[in-house]
């Protein structure tokens, strides 16, 4: 399992061509929205990031012992192209549609039956699509079924569905749900690999379609909490969906920069390493060393909805204190890593997955650099400004197709991992001066929770 495997919250960003000041879009700006605080809700949608890691972990591990490193390798390299595929189709109006929430309330329903309209529309046309392109590629992608191929189709549809309802509870920072929802989808991944495993129908096709599974899962969920918003009679209008439509192909610029950026390493080894056993190390290597970033970026999301709000000036504390706490937290769950990595990788996959230990510590630096850079762009996204965003992540791309190409074909997975740590260090100096420039953050006081912090993180957990 990869970046590929883990489920994506999008962020938000602008609502036409000209930046609108959050302070004057939302007159609801700084009241808090129910009982639990800000800290509080992010420690609780971390706790539920850490239950479904753990399930995740699980699932990953029975895959990985059953298939093998070939058998893997296959599996993620079919999951990046599940991965990338709704995150073209979206059009970013998920995301669209969270930011308008926030800033016209009053159309919230209105916005929310037209992004589900062209959810379904843009899903069904991007599933037969993706479906042809699996079978167009049999040497890139292997050989699949005809059955899996008509289920790609329906998938899109549905995860595109997800997006909107895990938006929706976005809205009002619904933490608790938000938590259920991602705990039920990942045991229910886990419950069905295992499943296939115990009566011996686990195979690279069926461990696909319990991936597939989850947003189902997410979906079923999200419609039974958002249903009563739902109005059917509410019919798709031309000039909202160009609205939605215009604002979200602005910010999916972001969206797909980051999640081609995190496919790109295991797309471009397969292309350039051209087995998919290498495939199946890296891909296991990049699992653990990512386990920093993906416990913290169940937060991103919620941070997105508070600096959306913030005032100027209250954002710029607001944001060195989340530094100083992303940091703290990256540099424990890194220090653990490092530590007990090799024989993660022995416990979870069998000493048949050793060759993933070299790669995992080169790419490890990379993943804490990419762990702080994704709360800068949560940031910048949040103020109206994700072109910042997007020049900072197509200056990350381009290093890492450059040095990737020139890398793995004489060192291999090495290689790819070597570029993608480069890469990823040279897109966090680039956005810790993208936002120095604009919002005056003193990196003096970005980094390490103090004593104050820690007292107010001990006040609000207990």
């Amino acid at each position: 399992m990869t970046v590929a495997e883990s489920a994506r919250i999008n962020p938000v960003s602008m609502m036409q061509q000209t930046e609108i000041p959050v302070e004057q879009a939302n007159p609801i700006a700084d009241k808090p929205r129910n009982d639990l605080s800000f800290l509080r809700k992010a420690f609780m949608v971390n706790s539920s990031a850490v239950v479904c890691l753990f399930l995740a972990v699980l699932q990953s591990a029975v895959l990985s012992r059953w298939l093998g490193p070939e058998g893997i390798g296959q599996y993620t390299v079919i999951l990046s192209a599940l991965m990338l595929a709704p995150t073209i189709a979206c059009m970013g109006i998920p995301q669209a549609y969270l930011y308008f929430s926030h800033h016209d309330r009053s159309r919230r329903i209105e916005y929310l039956m037209n992004a589900i309209w062209a959810m379904v529309g843009l899903g069904l046309s991007a599933g037969a699509i993706t479906a042809m392109i699996l079978m167009a590629f049999p040497g890139y992608f292997g050989r699949l079924s005809g059955a899996i191929l008509v289920v790609v189709i329906l998938y899109l549809p549905v995860v595109l569905l997800s997006y909107i309802g895990k938006n929706d509870l976005l809205v009002e920072i619904e933490a608790r749900r938000i938590s259920i929802l991602e705990v039920m989808a990942n045991l229910g991944d886990l419950g069905i690999v295992v499943a296939l495993y115990a009566i011996g129908w686990l195979t690279i096709e069926t461990a696909v379609l319990a991936f597939m599974s989850m947003a189902t899962i997410r979906w079923l969920f999200a419609w039974n909490w958002i249903r009563h918003r739902m109005d059917r009679s509410i019919r798709p209008g031309l000039e909202t969906c160009r609205q939605l439509t215009r604002m979200g192909i602005r910010q999916n610029w972001i969206e797909l920069m980051v999640m081609l950026n995190a496919q790109l390493s295991i797309l471009l080894l397969n292309y350039a390493g051209g087995d998919f056993a290498s495939v199946g190390y890296f891909s296991r290597g990049q699992r653990i060393a990512l386990l920093v970033f993906l416990v913290c970026r169940s937060v991103m999301p919620m941070l997105f909805s508070k600096w959306a709000s913030l005032s100027e000036e209250k954002l710029t504390g607001h944001i060195e204190k989340v530094l100083r706490f992303a940091s703290t937290l990256v540099l424990v769950l890194t220090a653990g890593v490092l530590l007990t990595g090799k024989w993660l990788v022995i416990l979870l996959y069998g000493r048949d997955f050793l060759p993933a230990v070299r790669p995992m510590l080169i790419l490890l630096p990379g993943s804490i650099m990419y762990m702080l850079s994704y709360t800068l762009m949560q940031l910048l996204n949040s103020r109206g400004k994700p072109e910042l965003s997007t020049r900072a992540l197509v200056v990350n791309g381009i290093v890492n197709v450059l040095l990737s190409l020139a890398l793995i074909p004489s060192i291999g997975m090495d290689g790819a991992a070597i570029a993608s740590s480069i890469s990823n260090i040279a897109l966090l100096i680039l956005l810790y001066w993208i936002v120095q420039k604009h919002y005056s953050i003193r990196l003096g006081h970005s980094w390490f929770l103090n004593r104050e912090d820690w007292r107010k993180v001990r006040q609000q957990v207990l």
